[in-house]
């Protein structure tokens, strides 16, 4: 290797998770080593409180599952210096994944940039994709209308996934490159692989990569199709003998 070549060593050296069943990396340690499943399976009172048709959660191929998520709705608005309405509007996920990345640094020890160094965000964000419901269009459009420019504005940076990563930089008060990666199912991956070479580059010191998928309502299900990702019944587990239903219920940040 040239002098001038950049050293390619790095390490993970902090993490934060929000998964069904656990809300750290030893938490969620437990859950593999012990084969825990943190599926969530919904009874027919469930579903109908929940809304879903009576003719949907009763048909032969459906799922009623999902990995469900604890108080998704508790967030220190004050915290991030945002407002009562602000956070209200804010997608949830959006929002935990805020709360993952300043865990995720004060796990790494670096609670803030210092020193110089530079922190920058390489962020996914998840969408349902059975139902194609999401917060959006359940809990903000009824009864937040979009009255002029601002308001619009405000509802669009708190739901699209355009602005999750710079809104982590702008609230954390990071430097570095803030990257929105949205690559279908590979998001997470992709952008792991984008902090690596923005690490290498000397685009930033410390890389957060990570993503979110916290679907609302999370009482919900899915009817079964053959050979899709989610079969019959739900199960998450690495010995099942036909393709386990991922939890779409996430979100983690490794720091390098």
């Amino acid at each position: 290797m040239a002098m001038s070549d950049p050293d390619p060593r790095m390490a993970v050296i902090g993490m934060a998770f929000r998964l069904p069943g656990a809300n750290t990396p030893e938490e969620f340690w437990r859950v593999i080593r012990d084969g825990t499943d943190c599926i969530t399976r919904f009874t027919d009172e469930e579903l109908d409180a929940a809304g879903v048709p009576a003719e949907e959660y009763r048909a032969a191929d459906f799922v009623g599952a999902s990995g469900v998520l604890d108080d998704i709705a508790g967030f220190d608005a004050q915290h991030f210096a945002m407002s009562a309405r602000e956070a209200k509007i804010t997608d949830p996920q959006h929002r935990m994944l805020l709360e993952c990345a300043q865990h995720a640094l004060e796990n790494a020890g670096y609670p803030d940039e210092r020193d110089g160094s530079r922190v920058g965000v390489y962020a996914s964000t998840g969408y349902h994709l059975y139902t194609l419901q999401n917060y959006l269009l359940n809990n903000v459009l009824p009864t937040q209308a979009a009255s002029d420019w601002m308001a619009g504005m405000q509802i669009t940076v708190g739901n699209y996934a355009d602005f999750t990563a710079t809104r982590i930089a702008y609230r954390l008060g990071l430097t570095g490159p803030a990257v929105n990666v949205q690559t279908g199912c590979s998001s997470s991956l992709v952008g792991v692989q984008a902090a690596a070479q923005s690490l290498l580059m000397g685009d930033c010191d410390i890389a957060l990569v990570g993503a979110t998928a916290v679907h609302v309502p999370q009482v919900v299900g899915y009817r079964h199709v053959k050979a899709r990702s989610s079969p019959s019944p739900a199960a998450c587990g690495p010995s099942t003998p036909e393709p386990t239903a991922p939890s779409e219920a996430r979100a983690s940040w490794p720091s390098y």
